[in-house]
């Protein structure tokens, strides 16, 4: 099962999403509102789903992912995938060779040799 978190910044609310579009039945939303999130509202959001689910869900990260180091730090929070819209729509689909290039040069930085291992080493 995946799980896909999109963070709207206008109306200041999360979605969760389930790969079938409806709300997860391993996670209770109303732990949501709980969280102390700052100004990274979705990337909190991703550590806490990953250390609330020990892992064992797909996240995808979503939302102002326009770098590597953007990409890098939904992973290294607990995102197993990254979507690309925005960065997508405004640098082109040559964003995602950037990106890929440049996960290979962070990975090599910190010591890893596989993205698999940075997966929520920060949550």
């Amino acid at each position: 099962m995946a799980i896909k978190i999109h963070y709207d910044k206008e109306d200041d609310i999360f979605t969760v999403y389930d790969n079938e579009h409806k709300p997860s039945e391993t996670i209770e939303f109303s732990e949501f509102l709980n969280i102390d999130i700052d100004k990274n509202k979705a990337d909190e959001l991703i550590k806490y789903v990953y250390r609330k689910t020990k892992g064992r869900f797909v996240i995808i990260g979503v939302g102002g992912i326009f770098s590597a180091e953007d990409a890098y730090t939904k992973i290294r929070n607990g995102a197993s995938l990254v979507q690309l819209v925005t960065g997508m729509i405004y640098e082109g689909p040559g964003i995602a060779k950037n990106i890929n290039k440049g996960l290979i040069i962070l990975l090599k930085k910190d010591g890893f040799r596989e993205i698999k291992e940075v997966i929520g080493v920060d949550a």
